[in-house]
C-alpha cells in the first residue's frame, strides 16, 4: 500500500516521500521512501500511541508516540484510505497494549470512508521470523554512494525535528556547515558562558609556579608529548599550533591530569580544523566567515573536545565506558534474538573478553585509523543522535558483524581480536558502515529496546 505524502520536519519545512505500508509478522511498518523507492525512515505502527487529525488542516494528520510524525497526504482520498486501513488494523488487535484516539474527521470525509476501503488488505501470518540484514558494498539499497550537499539552514531544520536520529552520514558538509553542526550538536551550550569558563581554566594553569612544575612529573611528561605531537603534525602555522597547545594544557588541568594519547591529539586537531580557516596577525578567521581572537577560538575547540570525550570516555582510564556488563545483558540479548537473530548470533560468537575489549577500544581505533572526513562523519552521526549511547552500542554491533566477516575470511582466532578490529576499521567504507548502523538503530529503537544509559 502506497501514499504520496509530505513529511514535516517543522512547521515550515516538509519533504516529499512515498509512504509504504508493509508487514513483518504482526508488526506494521511505515516506510518513508524517496523517489527511487529507497527507505529513508522506518517506523513501527505500534510505536505510536495516538493519532490527531486537525480539524482546520486538510489532508493532514499527526502520529504521536516514541517519535512524532506530521504527515500531509496528496489528497483527501489518500488520508481517508489511510484511516480506513488503520481502523481495520486496530480491530485486528483487540488485546493490544496500545490504543488509537482518532480526532473526528469532517462529515464528508466520514461518509466517504467506506468507499475508499483499500483492496489490498493486510494478511497476518503466525511464526514469521524477524530478520535484519546488513547491507553489502554492492547492495542496491546502499543509498550513500553520492552524498547530498547540506547547508546550515538544512541542518537547523533537521535538528528541530523530533526524530531521535538524523542520518547525517547521507550528507556532504562544507567547512561552514560542519562548524555549525559541531557547535549545535557537540558544544550545545551558551558560547559566551563557555568562553568565561575557559578563560578561568587558562588563567589557572598560566600561573603555576616553578615549584609546581618541578614537582609534577605527569604535567612535564604530558607537555613533552603535546610538543612532540605538534612537531610531527603537518600544521605550519605557529598561531594554530599555539592554540592546540593551550587547549590541550587546559584539558589536562580541567580533567585532572588527563593522559595524553594520539586519539586525544587527533580529536583536538580535527576540532581545530573544524573551526579555524586561517589567521592574520592576532585575528583568527573561522569557517563561518567570522573573525575572532585566539582565546575565543580556543574556547570553541576546548568545549568541543571536552563535551565529546566526556560523553564517551573515562578521563582517567582513557577508554570507552561501555563494558560488556552494560551492553550485553541477558535482557538485551533476548530482545536481539527475537528481533535481530543474525545480530544476536554474531555477538554470541565472541567471548566476554573480546566483547569487553571491543567496547572499550572502538572509538580509539576509529579516530587513530580513519581519515579526517571519515571521523567527521562518525562524530556528527553520534553527536546528533538524541540517544547517543544507544546508537553507539548499535555501532558496536555493526562493527562486530564486520569483524566476524573478516574472521571468517582469514580463519583467524579470537585471540587475534585486536589486530582484527584494527584491520576491519581500516577497510570499512564509513558511509556504508554508518548506513548499516542507522538502519539497525531505526529497526531496533521503535521496538523500545531500552539499554541503560
Amino acid at each position: 500500500m502506497e501514499f504520496e505524502i509530505n513529511l514535516y520536519q517543522n512547521e515550515e519545512f516538509k519533504i516529499p516521500f512515498h509512504l509504504w505500508i508493509t508487514q513483518i509478522g504482526q508488526d506494521i511498518r511505515l516506510e518513508y521512501r524517496d523517489e527511487n523507492s529507497i527507505p529513508f525512515i522506518t517506523d513501527l505502527l505500534n510505536s505510536f500511541q495516538s493519532i490527531a487529525v486537525p480539524s482546520n488542516s486538510e489532508n493532514k494528520l499527526e502520529l504521536n508516540g516514541v517519535v512524532s510524525r506530521k504527515i500531509e497526504f496528496k489528497d483527501s482520498k489518500g488520508l481517508t484510505n489511510f484511516l480506513s486501513f488503520l481502523s481495520k488494523v486496530v480491530k485486528m488487535f483487540p488485546d493490544s497494549p496500545f490504543s488509537f484516539q482518532l480526532s473526528p474527521l469532517k462529515e464528508q470525509q466520514s461518509k466517504d470512508t467506506k468507499q475508499y476501503i483499500p483492496h489490498d488488505s493486510i494478511e497476518f501470518k503466525d511464526n514469521v521470523e524477524y530478520f535484519f540484514k546488513f547491507l553489502a558494498e554492492n547492495d542496491d539499497e546502499f543509498m550513500w554512494h553520492k552524498s547530498i550537499p547540506i547547508t546550515t539552514e538544512d541542518i537547523n531544520n533537521l535538528l528541530l525535528s523530533k526524530s531521535s536520529h538524523i542520518a547525517f552520514s547521507a550528507f556532504e558538509f562544507d567547512a561552514k556547515s560542519y562548524q555549525y553542526l559541531v557547535t549545535k550538536c557537540i558544544i550545545k551550550s551558551d558560547l559566551e558562558q563557555n568562553f568565561k569558563k575557559y578563560l578561568e581554566i587558562k588563567d589557572f594553569w598560566s600561573k603555576i609556579t616553578k615549584f609546581q612544575w618541578n614537582n609534577n612529573k605527569n604535567l612535564r611528561t604530558y607537555v613533552q608529548e603535546v610538543e612532540g605531537s605538534l612537531q610531527q603534525c603537518n600544521i605550519k602555522s605557529n598561531v594554530t599550533k599555539e592554540i592546540i597547545f593551550n587547549v590541550l594544557i587546559s584539558f589536562f588541568f580541567f580533567r585532572y591530569e588527563q593522559i595524553m594519547s594520539q586519539k586525544l591529539f587527533k580529536l583536538a586537531l580535527l576540532f581545530t580544523k573544524s573551526f579555524i580557516s586561517g589567521s592574520v596577525g592576532n585575528q583568527i578567521y573561522l569557517h563561518s566567515g567570522e573573525k575572532t581572537n585566539s582565546n575565543f577560538a580556543e574556547s570553541l575547540i576546548f568545549w568541543s573536545l571536552q563535551n565529546f570525550t566526556s560523553s564517551f570516555s573515562d578521563p582517567r582510564e582513557n577508554t570507552m565506558i561501555f563494558s560488556n556488563k552494560l551492553f550485553f545483558t541477558d535482557a538485551s540479548m533476548n530482545l536481539l534474538k527475537r528481533f535481530c537473530p543474525a545480530v544476536a548470533e554474531t555477538l554470541q560468537s565472541f567471548d566476554t573478553q573480546s566483547l569487553s575489549y571491543a567496547a572499550t577500544s572502538v572509538l580509539s581505533f576509529f579516530v587513530e585509523t580513519k581519515s579526517d572526513d571519515d571521523i567527521k562523519l562518525l562524530l556528527v552521526t553520534i553527536a546528533s543522535c538524541k540517544k547517543p549511547l544507544i546508537f553507539f552500542r548499535v555501532l558496536l554491533c555493526t562493527l562486530l558483524n564486520e569483524v566476524s566477516v573478516l574472521l571468517n575470511e582469514t580463519k583467524s582466532t579470537q585471540r587475534q581480536i585486536e589486530p582484527i578490529i584494527d584491520a576491519t576499521i581500516q577497510r570499512i567504507n564509513m558511509r556504508l558502515f554508518l548506513a548499516n548502523a542507522e538502519r539497525l538503530f531505526a529497526f531496533m529503537e521503535p521496538l523500545i529496546i531500552k539499554f541503560q544509559e
